[in-house]
């Protein structure tokens, strides 16, 4: 028997991610530059200097160029503050003070004292370059102001005048000062953009703003620097800008979601913060970035530190306790306690927040923090009354600021409802439950959709959606076959947004439809970003003048209209893409009509506190349950059963079989169904939660003491097909009506991972079953440092046998139709879509391994290894097959065969029960996918594969499923193959009839 494939985080996860290994781990600013005791002893010494009497200005200038270097070096805020003070009172014609004063007070939000400072540096500065400089600094706080309007303005009219100069001041060290002026303007180009949501043309611009002051530094640096004060500073200010505009290009790709790019800008930040030993301000917001980067994707325990970090060089550099920086830092930082559970430490920092805001009204304001602090009390099950008026709170500020039924709307009572339904009395869970009926609907709207669970965002949506489930089995209206929508709903919202995310992409084909949606895109973020700014949510927006908002809600207005007209010209031009995008939920009357007489539905649904069950036949009968299994122990539970099934948990021995918890999941769940699905054929199930890592087929329908091929194992008594949700399925249906593919098979495998004329890599594979994660790192351990690349993933030759096996089933030319060793390639693949073959291919099969987001370097997406033909060391990913390239895929298929490892699994977003790999098959016109759910075993993989494709083509009339409940019965009546391990990892997806 030989052991093949690989699960995440084993062969290639330790054999290539061990490339990225330090990068991944790495503390961005690790080595970071920093002042030492015996340094900061002499800074300080600089700053006590007196300052000197009666000599001529360009000595007192000179004086305190060296105190603003000491003060910038110790990065004090208060040091800077009155070195500056005293430098404008010395020399009150000078305009440089001025600007660094105004700079300071700028960042501590005080504009009104700020924004006169600019406009009398303007007055005093005489040169064409100073002006434009220094007016384009206007721009920008003038932005920072909320007075965006003016910002654009003054911004534009030095862009404008800023060819000309660069034509007529051409030496050196006056270019270098025009091109930092570029930078800034292109950077407050991208800040606006980001402003009304134009993610493009934000990375556009911040990108093109690092390009530029990089292209200062070198014109700096092409002049022979004299060592001087002047030109130190010079140098040390170009140093600086280039390090705010990698900052801003950081903060814009975040923003727009671009996390690999994001990822990398800050690496290169960081770099660069070391290299030029840049003030300790950097320092802070290299880990405020790199917090905001591991929040978003849920990596909550690194963002954590990352925040911490950031709040200690804001401490250590004398900002208060209170100021913005720092309550920005501080209110990240409770979201990232809030995805860690964490409620003890969570109650520590709003206590520690609440004692410095003391019984200062404004500060308590700002400590209020509705959010964060309303969730740390209904996961510390502490002051629920309280959490419910927060949410009231939170309530009334988002609907001033969103239109009825906004996403933060629906978030914002939902969470008024959990924690009303939390307090207990009858009147607060009837008001409860018409709260969560309504943000459940409202969650459910198409333009909702579009907001992705980053952070704790999912987290909350889990708890609301949870919630409305208990008010809907246990409240005052229980309705519980009403609620089998929206949990469907929550758990396929993820799959549904993978769907929809396809579909934009796939608007990037068509120009006319790319337009559109860019167009409605754009429109819905401006109207979202004029709502922000109207409801001053913004702590240092200054109230909108009367005719200015006026201006603001006629444009919103406006706004309203053309998404209308917009939305209709994409529904009435490409009606493909608003189906795929806007979906409608899946009701009980539609499961109904969609199923056969011989088969039924069966949905689970896993909270933290139950799991609600729900079976639906053709005839309209129906069950619902509610069992108080906990979320936790029922994921404990999945995890014993998969350890005796999966072969790279197991070790060198087979275990025995989890009899007991498979029959045990049976009776709690399936068991109060059975008057639903009782004497049916075909069970179709949509299996949430930790639900989704096993087939059902292995479910012992009676406890029993052996589990030999004659146990009562659910899949003797029925076919299982699984299904990512109802609304998937249904899709899914109609598919199938569609004519079916003219030729048999198309198929790769056995892929050549080196391109190098020596030995190959060693097989993933070995004649017992004893490939375990320990001897797989014992034997990368012994490669040279640096060795690892990706001819070193381990080839499958077994597979080969296996597509072979399949080819014969089908009747498919082996020569023509397989794609074996190094013709297995990702080229091959996209050459076959581009010609037409692939759409004609009934059975598309693919036997590689399986990768997720992360296994690899900068891959942040799923993807099949294909053969390394034209992919480079230095660029492993070249020779992948993407979910983007799945998703272009043009396919007629009744079955993608994805014979990896584990490619039933979640790829990071929560316990999904089907890869994005998967997801994307089904966008490119799969009906079906065979997929497996853990490490399988090459011989019964072959038998399992081949004998469902025999059956398949053999019984014209069965369904799918039949042919693979066929197969599974067939292989665990040999001898060798008894265990579930072997007859069951495979697991049929989609539409399981003919």
């Amino acid at each position: 028997m030989i052991l093949r494939r690989l699960i995440r985080a084993t062969v290639i996860v330790l054999a290539l991610a061990a490339l990225s290994l330090h990068a991944q781990e790495e503390d961005y600013a690790s080595s970071f530059k920093v002042v030492n005791a015996q340094e900061r002893e002499v800074l300080r010494g600089v700053l006590a200097e007196p300052v000197p009497v009666g000599v001529p200005d360009e000595v007192l200038a000179e004086h305190f160029q060296k105190k603003r270097n000491a003060a910038d070096r110790l990065g004090e805020f208060e040091a800077r503050e009155k070195v500056y003070q005293q430098w404008a009172q010395a020399l009150p014609d000078s305009f440089l003070p001025k600007h660094l004063l105004a700079g300071l007070l700028e960042a501590r939000g005080d504009f009104g004292a700020a924004l006169p400072l600019r406009h009398e540096v303007l007055k005093l500065t005489k040169t064409e370059q100073d002006k434009a400089y220094y007016r384009q600094v206007l721009a920008s706080t003038l932005f920072a102001a909320s007075r965006f309007d003016e910002a654009r303005q003054v911004n534009e009219q030095v862009r404008a005048s800023l060819p000309a100069l660069k034509a007529k001041y051409t030496k050196p060290l006056s270019l270098q000062y025009l091109l930092r002026t570029e930078s800034a303007v292109l950077e407050l180009d991208a800040q606006l953009q980001r402003k009304y949501g134009h993610w493009p043309e934000a990375v556009a611009s911040a990108t093109e703003a690092v390009d530029v002051a990089r292209e200062a530094l070198r014109t700096l640096r092409s002049v022979p620097s004299s060592g001087d004060g002047a030109a130190l500073n010079r140098a040390r200010i170009v140093v600086a800008s280039l390090g705010t505009r990698m900052g801003t290009r950081t903060a814009t790709l975040l923003e727009a979601r671009r996390f690999g790019e994001a990822e990398n800008s800050l690496r290169e930040f960081a770099r660069l913060s070391r290299e030029e030993e840049l003030p300790p301000i950097y320092l802070s917001s290299i880990n405020r970035f790199a917090g905001s980067l591991s929040l978003n994707q849920r990596q909550f325990i690194r963002s954590e530190e990352f925040f911490r970090k950031a709040d200690k060089v804001f401490e250590d550099l004398g900002y208060p306790q209170l100021h913005r920086n720092r309550m920005w830092v501080a209110q990240f930082d409770l979201a990232a306690l809030i995805g860690q559970r964490r409620w003890d430490a969570a109650l520590k920092e709003l206590d520690r927040l609440d004692a410095a805001a003391g019984n200062d009204p404004v500060q308590q304001r700002r400590v209020r923090l509705q959010f964060e602090r309303g969730l740390v009390y209904l996961g510390a099950g502490v002051r629920t009354e309280e959490a419910a008026t927060l949410f009231a709170e939170l309530l009334g500020s988002v609907g001033r600021r969103f239109p009825e039924h906004h996403f933060y709307i629906a978030q914002a009572q939902g969470l008024r409802g959990v924690a009303l339904w939390r307090t207990g009395t009858p009147q607060n869970k009837t008001q409860a439950t018409a709260l969560l009926q309504g943000a459940v609907r409202d969650y459910m709207l198409p333009d909702n959709l579009e907001y992705e669970s980053l952070g704790v965002r999912k987290d909350v949506r889990d708890l609301v959606f949870s919630t409305y489930l208990d008010a809907m089995f246990q409240g005052p209206s229980a309705g519980a076959m009403d609620a089998m929508t929206p949990a469907d709903w929550v758990r396929g919202g993820l799959v549904q947004e993978a769907i929809s995310d396809a579909a934009v992409r796939s608007a990037a084909v068509d120009p006319n439809l790319n337009d559109l949606v860019r167009q409605d895109q754009n429109a819905k973020n401006e109207m979202e970003a004029l709502r922000n700014y109207l409801a001053g949510e913004d702590e240092n927006s200054s109230s909108a003048l009367p005719e200015t908002a006026a201006r603001m809600r006629e444009r919103i207005t406006a706004l309203e209209s053309v998404r209308l007209g917009l939305q209709k010209e994409i529904r009435r031009r490409f009606p493909d893409y608003d189906r795929l995008v806007h979906p409608n939920p899946a009701t009980t009357d539609d499961i109904t009509k969609a199923l056969a007489p011989d088969e039924a539905l069966i949905m689970l649904q896993p909270t933290a506190a139950a799991v609600y069950a729900w079976a639906v036949a053709a005839d309209g009968s129906h069950t619902a349950v509610r069992v108080p299994w906990e979320g936790a122990a029922l994921a404990a539970k999945v995890r014993s059963l998969r350890k005796t099934l999966d072969f790279s948990e197991m070790g060198s021995r087979m275990t025995s079989f989890d009899a007991k918890s498979s029959a045990e999941i049976y009776q709690q769940l399936l068991k109060p169904l059975e008057p639903t699905f009782a004497g049916k054929k075909h069970l179709v199930i949509a299996a949430g939660g930790a639900l989704g890592q096993i087939p059902f087929g292995l479910l012992l329908t009676q406890p029993t003491a052996s589990a030999g091929a004659d146990a009562p194992w659910l899949i003797r008594r029925y076919a299982v097909t699984h299904v990512p949700s109802l609304g998937s399925w249904l899709s899914i249906q109609k598919l199938a009506r569609s004519k079916p593919a003219a030729e048999a098979l198309i198929a790769w495998g056995d892929p050549q991972f080196s391109t190098a004329k020596g030995p190959a890599a060693k097989p993933a594979t070995t004649r017992h079953v004893t490939l375990t994660r320990a001897a797989v790192a014992s034997d990368l351990e012994q490669a040279p440092a640096g060795a690892l690349r990706y001819g070193d993933i381990p080839e499958l030759p077994e597979t080969r046998d296996e597509l072979l096996s399949i080819a014969r089933a089908l009747r498919a030319d082996s020569l023509s139709d397989l794609h074996l060793g190094a013709q297995a390639t990702k080229t091959s693949v996209l050459q076959s879509n581009a010609s037409g073959e692939l759409v004609r291919k009934r059975v598309v099969a693919f036997a590689t391994h399986g990768l997720m987001a992360g296994d690899l370097p900068h891959l942040t997406q799923p993807a099949l290894a294909l053969a390394a033909a034209g992919a480079s060391d230095g660029n492993p990913l070249s020779a992948l097959l993407g979910l983007d390239e799945v998703l272009n895929l043009k396919l007629n298929a009744d079955w993608v065969v994805l014979s990896a490892c584990n490619t039933a699994a979640a790829d990071g977003k929560g316990d999904e029960a089907l890869s994005g790999l998967a997801r994307g098959f089904f966008y490119a016109g799969s009906r079906s996918l065979l997929v497996t759910h853990w490490a399988v075993e090459s011989e019964s993989a072959k038998e399992l594969t081949s004998r469902t494709m025999q059956h398949y083509a053999a019984s014209a009339q069965e369904r799918k499923a039949e042919s693979l409940r066929q197969a599974m019965i067939e292989v665990m009546a040999m001898p060798q193959f008894q265990h579930p391990a072997f007859w069951a990892p495979y697991a049929l997806v989609g539409d399981g009839g003919r």
